[in-house]
């Protein structure tokens, strides 16, 4: 796993990550120290009750499209996605390429700009 140097910005690396080291990574860029027998459910009550005192308003996860919930991996880090979205007091997007090409992905798709064709 790797920090971004951009400020906000939490990044992890390689995909597919676990649910407990995606918790992890949002723990470490809140400075919220973790031990290897944290369970996932501690480092996320953590990381909830972090993002709501300091007042985050916007999580933003990009390249959804890596992530495939029919997988035990891609299931477990859906899940925390979803528990992330429920428990914070933050708007959630989540971006990705061609998100309607996969179908195991339940998200709308909004294009990123219009296409236009010819002319105005």
């Amino acid at each position: 796993m790797r920090a971004s140097s951009g400020a906000g910005r939490v990044r992890t690396g390689p995909a597919p990550a676990s649910a407990k080291a995606l918790a992890s990574e949002f723990a470490r860029y809140f400075g919220i120290p973790v031990t290897a027998r944290m369970t996932q459910a501690q480092i996320t009550d953590a990381v909830c009750h972090t993002c709501n005192r300091v007042g985050v308003r916007l999580v933003v996860i990009d390249e959804i499209h890596r992530l495939n919930p029919r997988t035990t991996t891609g299931a477990e880090t859906a899940d925390l996605l979803k528990d992330l979205a429920e428990r914070i007091r933050a708007t959630s997007v989540y971006a990705g390429i061609d998100v309607s090409a996969h179908p195991h992905l339940p998200v709308a798709s909004v294009p990123a700009s219009p296409r236009r064709h010819g002319r105005r």
